[in-house]
């Protein structure tokens, strides 16, 4: 992919947070891990990471996924990632492990399947 010039905004992601979350938004390329115990910060720096591999035109929206557990750190990692990237942007693709395995084993088959599902069956968030 041929380097576009950043855009301002890759900075202003970074200015609040700590030395080792910096380091992880600011990785190289290629895939990341994060691994971190609870209130540290995982959905703040995946999420700033996201917006900053935009910014930096490191990646396009589409050559991006973030797979998480639960259907409330997905939920949050989507509303959080709306906030910094620009609407245009906006086409990252957040998803649990369950659903991204379910949509990538089965294409288009999730929306039937979840939606003819009676609410009692679902899974709660």
């Amino acid at each position: 992919m041929p380097q576009r010039p950043p855009d301002d905004r890759s900075q202003d992601l970074l200015k609040d947070l700590n030395p080792i979350q910096r380091e992880a938004v600011t990785y190289g390329e290629g895939p990341l891990l994060i691994i971190a115990g609870a209130g540290t910060g995982k959905t703040k720096v995946i999420t700033n990471r996201i917006a900053h591999l935009i910014a930096s035109k490191m990646a396009g929206p589409e050559e991006i996924l973030a797979v998480t557990f639960t259907e409330k750190a997905d939920n949050e990692m989507e509303a959080r990632v709306d906030l910094l990237v620009p609407y245009t942007y906006s086409f990252v693709e957040i998803s649990t492990f369950n659903s991204f395995s379910v949509t990538s084993a089965w294409p288009g088959r999730r929306t039937r399947a979840w939606s003819s599902m009676p609410s009692s069956k679902r899974a709660a968030p």
